[in-house]
């Protein structure tokens, strides 16, 4: 744990290959296999569980829980990331919010967005959204400033009233 991590004070690292080559991890939690591995501008982030925040870059202040949770994010910073595979490739998601298994995976940019239920996310990796909600099982956004509640056929969510 911590291996060849440069400039990590007053860091927690524990796990095998964690924070292994991390860069400015100052008063990080990094916990778990691989977790934090390659990190850069990690300073006061939480990284928890297997490859957590794995190559995560400029993410000072954000929380990744969950395996693969942030891995290869670029600028996330302050944005919370929970679930296996949350916030996989995401580009420029400052301040975001991810929750759920694989939810906001292909939010490449999506900074200030909220991406709440299983696969969760925008419409496809080359859309750039900002300030856009997606919440339940398979909702997914496809411009800025849009809310999405449920996903498409069998996944939307139905409204009746009595």
């Amino acid at each position: 744990a911590g291996y060849n991590a440069t400039t990590a004070s007053n860091a927690v690292i524990i796990g095998n290959a964690a924070g292994h080559n991390s860069t400015l991890a100052n008063n990080a939690i990094i916990v778990g296999s691989g977790a934090g591995y390659n990190s850069t501008l990690v300073n006061n982030a939480v990284l928890i569980g297997g490859a957590a925040g794995q190559n995560a870059t400029t993410s000072s202040g954000a929380v990744m829980i969950g395996f693969d949770a942030g891995q290869n994010v670029i600028d996330a910073t302050n944005a919370t990331i929970v679930g296996p595979l949350a916030g996989g490739i995401g580009t420029n998601v400052d301040y975001a919010t991810m929750v759920g298994y694989s939810a906001g995976y292909n939010g490449k940019t999506a900074s200030y967005s909220t991406f709440i239920g299983s696969n969760s996310d925008t419409l496809n990796s080359s859309l750039n959204v900002s300030k856009s909600i997606a919440l339940g099982y398979n909702a997914k956004v496809s411009a800025s400033n849009m809310c999405v509640i449920g996903g498409t056929g069998v996944d939307a969510v139905r409204v009746s009233i009595t």
